[in-house]
């Protein structure tokens, strides 16, 4: 449960290129979901038989991830760096499922295994990231 780019972002007062530094932040999310794809598909699962282990995952890990991005991007939107949106958590919460998609649930879905691994990483963060580009 540790993020050193979120948690240098989340630092750092201000930011020169703040969709360069929300791409190495959303990049560094990706492949930690991606290298621990397996445990994490095997937490999920058993999550729903042992409601302890979901008070650990969910309420421990994914909601601190959650309340952390939601912040940081709350700061960089407030400072004109970033896209103001309606409720930064859904916000977080967003970027946190298409990442799970991609990294997690693609690899799974016949519909989608002409997908390369590089092609969907690189599509989701282009995605997420741009559509936090400032509207004005």
């Amino acid at each position: 449960a540790e993020w050193p780019a979120l948690t240098a972002a989340l630092a750092a007062d201000h930011s020169e290129d703040a969709l360069a530094e929300l791409r190495a932040v959303l990049a560094e999310q990706y492949r930690l979901t991606f290298r621990y794809r397996r445990p994490l598909l095997l937490l999920t699962k058993c999550a729903l038989e042992f409601p302890g282990l979901a008070d650990v995952f969910v309420a421990g890990l994914r909601d601190r991830l959650l309340d952390l991005l939601a912040g940081y991007l709350s700061r960089r939107a407030r400072a004109g760096l970033l896209r103001t949106v309606p409720d930064f958590h859904a916000a977080a919460a967003l970027m946190v499922q298409a990442i799970a998609w991609s990294a997690l649930q693609r690899p799974h879905d016949p519909g989608m295994t002409a997908l390369s691994d590089e092609v969907a990483e690189t599509a989701t963060l282009d995605l997420l990231v741009h559509g936090m580009r400032p509207l004005s």
